[in-house]
């Protein structure tokens, strides 16, 4: 009876500090809020007062979402700035610019006008607010902007917003096809007071303060780390509303639907990694579950928000949207060939164009994203998004299931989720590759799962998703099947070339002579799964296409080749080619991770030795290899740097890699230069990862994504 009476005052006095500490939290919590909903409403509303000139560049190719009634930009190429011609009713839209009063310079012309000056009525908000008298020659036109209109009038009452309406008579000109009145090349407006916040902005900026505030929480921040990281946001988002206000008010309800699904894409993405891991019999810390969660919400933020951005354009999204809508139609149209070869080999790529077996799985696998209501795009920007940025996850799994430390696996992960090329994919809107690789990566990450107790089920389900993968992408295929004879070549030789039988590999532990039979097994059975891939995918999709490969494509680019081999319309010397693969290193920023990924595949190959770490060599090189073996290929043919992207999960790991190893010098005793590299080096190249990959997605954004 003691024992349970002091039983129950102990669970009595934890439950009463339990409750005691939730109620101390969510105090903390309500005035954390509070405090950060009232410094942003300060700062922002301060920002609102600085007066630094709101620009829109009319004739540049970034001003689509503030005109209407323009015509598209035409470049002069000459001392004459850049402009469009406005039809006879056009408009300029400022949102969210406030409520005050200033004044709007213009920079407009009107040659070849029947009468000139031309007459120009302004309307604010639709105020009339002036006629301006438009000569020849681009020159510089003032209108004052009253105050009243901003706030109470038509178009844009109570919303802060500015719309300036220009009306004048049109007539016809050479190469311009619709009647048009003047030309414009940009508008300035400077406020010359007080200025009042635009009300909606400040809603929409608060939501998004709390959902970051609730994210940072969700990531395991305490009450007062989340509230700096929320502080951080006010602050950057009131730098943004002083330096480039109209890029941060066009966007700040986008900003709150991307936070939005940022908080059920980390559920989700938790959820399905934690199935995988336990599935696995994987166990990780909560520091590293906490950090590869933190890296996920990153990446999918920072990619998904800048697709969702007003500014941005993805290059090849249309094509993809056209062909995922008619294939959503008529499947059957691309299967068969030529299927979609002449729409994605134009004869600007090669000499000439053939049939090769392009496949349109993608777009049958994209087809249920039709069946969901909401723009299309929208939908593939945040299944891509979620994708690209899901493979921390894997690559956290296969270096943990190496044997490595968990600091190597956040290294990896954080390399992986910052490599500033995979942002490119995104905005060019490559799409079909971009989800075959991620699979390619999961093919992977299951066999090392998997590996080497390759049992039936792992061989059916290795199989199925291999053949998954070879449907998903032509160019993919043949790099995961070559990735995979190589992998099985380079295992069997470095079995062969072992003297001392290993001991427990990939965390399973078991008698050495036992062991070695079941790995050497384990790289045929890994052959058999190739095969039965090889062989599902042809039945399913390839096998339609081997005749027209013999008889038409295969001669016919032999003929086109001619004696140099090369079906690039444009042929160059080696080093040539050379040189310019070296410069799409430099331009893409592909030299970073391949620099790190590439020294840390070297040292690892002769640091690890013995056969626990074969298979793992064996599956670094494989990858590797054939990433170079096709940047040879792509010398005859262009393979729009394919080749490139190809091995960069597997350099994110070596890089992770070999970063832990420095990492490990600070446990060195002394204090010499070896142990300082130790602590520095690691959070610097990390930290120049993340800024390349912010500077240049923000430069493919906003400056060069036309």
């Amino acid at each position: 009876m003691g024992m349970s009476v002091g039983n129950g005052w102990m669970m009595s006095v934890k439950a009463s500090n339990v409750e005691q500490t939730w109620r101390v939290s969510l105090r903390q919590q309500w005035r954390a809020l509070v405090l950060l909903l009232l410094a942003g409403v300060i700062l922002w509303s301060l920002a609102w007062q600085v007066r630094v000139p709101i620009t829109v560049d009319i004739g540049g190719g970034y001003a689509d979402p503030f005109v209407v009634k323009y015509v598209s930009p035409i470049n002069t190429n000459g001392s004459q700035p850049d402009y469009r011609w406005a039809e006879a009713y056009s408009a300029i839209q400022l949102p969210g610019v406030g409520a005050g009063s200033g004044t709007i310079e213009l920079q407009l012309a009107a040659p070849g006008s029947k009468s000139l000056p031309l007459p120009v009525q302004a309307y604010i908000n639709g105020a009339p607010v002036g006629t301006l008298n438009v000569s020849a020659t681009m020159s510089s036109y003032q209108l004052t902007v009253p105050f009243y209109p901003l706030l109470w009038g038509g178009d844009g009452v109570g919303s802060g917003d500015l719309r300036l309406v220009l009306q004048a008579p049109a007539s016809r000109h050479a190469g311009i096809s619709q009647p048009v009145a003047f030309q414009a090349s940009a508008a300035t407006l400077t406020w010359g007071g007080l200025v009042i916040p635009a009300p909606f902005q400040l809603l929409w900026l608060a939501i998004s303060l709390l959902l970051v505030y609730a994210l940072l929480r969700r990531l395991g921040l305490n009450v007062r780390w989340a509230a700096y990281g929320g502080l951080g946001f006010i602050i950057a988002t009131a730098l943004l509303l002083i330096f480039l206000r109209l890029a941060l008010t066009i966007y700040t309800a986008q900003l709150v639907v991307v936070l939005l699904i940022t908080h059920l894409a980390l559920w989700l993405a938790v959820w399905l990694a934690g199935l995988a891991f336990r599935r696995a019999g994987l166990v990780i810390s909560p520091g590293l579950g906490m950090m590869l969660a933190a890296l996920f919400v990153a990446g999918f933020a920072l990619k998904l928000g800048g697709l969702f951005h007003p500014l941005s354009t993805v290059i090849d999204a249309d094509f993809h949207l056209a062909r995922i809508r008619e294939v959503a139609q008529d499947f059957w149209r691309y299967y068969s060939p030529p299927g979609l070869a002449l729409a994605v080999m134009p004869q600007t790529d090669w000499k000439t164009q053939v049939i090769i077996p392009y496949s349109p799985f993608f777009y049958m696998f994209a087809r249920p994203l039709t069946w969901l209501p909401g723009p299309l795009n929208l939908k593939v920007y945040i299944v891509s998004a979620f994708l690209d940025a899901i493979r921390v996850y894997p690559i956290a799994f296969i270096a943990l299931r190496f044997g490595w430390s968990e600091r190597a696996a956040a290294y990896a992960a954080l390399i992986a989720a910052f490599t500033p090329a995979t942002f490119l994919l995104q905005q060019w809107g490559n799409w079909p590759t971009n989800f075959s690789l991620i699979f390619a990566l999961l093919f992977l990450a299951m066999l090392v799962g998997y590996w080497p107790r390759l049992d039936r089920r792992a061989l059916i389900w290795l199989t199925l998703v291999l053949t998954f993968v070879f449907l998903s992408y032509t160019v993919t295929a043949v790099f995961l099947g070559l990735t995979v004879l190589g992998l099985a070549l380079l295992g069997w030789v470095g079995e062969r070339l072992q003297r001392v039988p290993p001991p427990a590999t990939l965390g399973f532990a078991a008698p050495a002579s036992s062991l070695r039979p079941t790995i050497g097994l384990a790289y045929t059975k890994t052959v058999v799964v190739l095969l039965g891939a090889t062989l599902l995918a042809t039945l399913l999709f390839y096998g339609q296409y081997l005749i027209v490969l013999i008889t038409q494509t295969i001669p016919d680019i032999i003929r086109t080749a001619g004696s140099n081999g090369s079906l690039k319309p444009t042929t160059m010397s080696w080093p040539d080619y050379f040189a310019i693969s070296a410069q799409t290193m430099i331009n893409y920023s592909l030299w970073p991770i391949y620099l790190l990924g590439l020294m840390g595949l070297g040292v690892y190959i002769v640091h690890e030795k013995g056969s626990a770490a074969n298979f793992s060599k064996a599956l670094l090189l494989s990858t590797v290899l054939v990433g170079f073996l096709f940047v040879f290929v792509n010398y005859y043919v262009d393979m729009a740097v394919k080749q490139f992207w190809w091995a960069l999960p597997i350099l994110a790991l070596t890089g992770g890699w070999l970063l832990d190893l420095i990492g490990s010098w600070r446990e060195t005793t002394g204090a010499g230069a070896k142990q300082l590299i130790g602590r520095l080096l690691p959070p610097l190249i990390c930290a120049s990862f993340v800024l390349d990959s912010l500077t240049l997605w923000a430069e493919r954004l906003f400056f060069h994504n036309r």
